[in-house]
Order: C-alpha cells, then structure tokens, then sequence
C-alpha cells in the first residue's frame, strides 16, 4: 500500500501530487486569481493549499481536495500538449484550461 509522510494510505488520494503539480504550474504562470478559480474556496492561495498539503496525509477519494487535484492535472495536462513540458505560458492559455478543468470536472 502507498505511503504519504510514513504513515500508510487507506485508499486515499496523495497531496504530495497536488503540491508537484502546483509547483509545475506555479512555473508555468499559474496565478492566485486563477488556482482560486479551481479551488473550492475561493480565498486560498497556492502556497496556504501547499503548505495544508504538507500537514495532512491524505484526501478523500470523493472530497473536494481530491476534485481540485484532478483540476490541476488537467490544467498541467492541457498547457503540455499545447506548448511542451517547460516555460511559461501566456494567461489566455491558462485561463482556457482552467475554463475547462471546471467543467470537466465539476465539484457535484
């Protein structure tokens, strides 16, 4: 079974991943106004989620955190297969997969 921090995982989702995937789009012109956007609070900023996703061991595989990481992939997802793997990417890009990433997956 998989660990998160030394403690075993019981199924659930790991926020190491979130944190990897923020600090690659952080890289690559990921704003605050934006991530809020995918987030389920719309106050919370990247580093606050990063630094919950350090404190915690796991989300729940149905739960809202677990949704914005799918989010975010999908976001990481979209901008690689339009301009590679490295660089920033200009808003427009970004805002259009964000765009897409609410409606592909959608927290209800």
């Amino acid at each position: 079974m998989a660990t998160a921090r030394g403690t075993q995982m019981t199924g659930g989702i790991d926020p190491q991943i979130s944190i990897r995937l923020l600090e690659k789009l952080s890289r690559r012109g990921l704003t605050n106004e934006l991530y809020r956007q995918l987030h389920h609070l719309d106050y919370d900023t990247i580093k606050a989620h990063i630094g919950y996703c350090r404190k915690i061991g796991e989300f729940q595989p149905d739960g809202t955190n677990a949704r914005l990481q799918q989010r975010l992939q999908f976001v990481l997802d979209q901008i690689e297969r339009k301009h590679g793997s490295s660089g920033v990417v200009d808003q427009r890009t970004l805002e259009d997969a964000v765009r897409m990433a609410l409606k592909s997956y959608p927290l209800t």
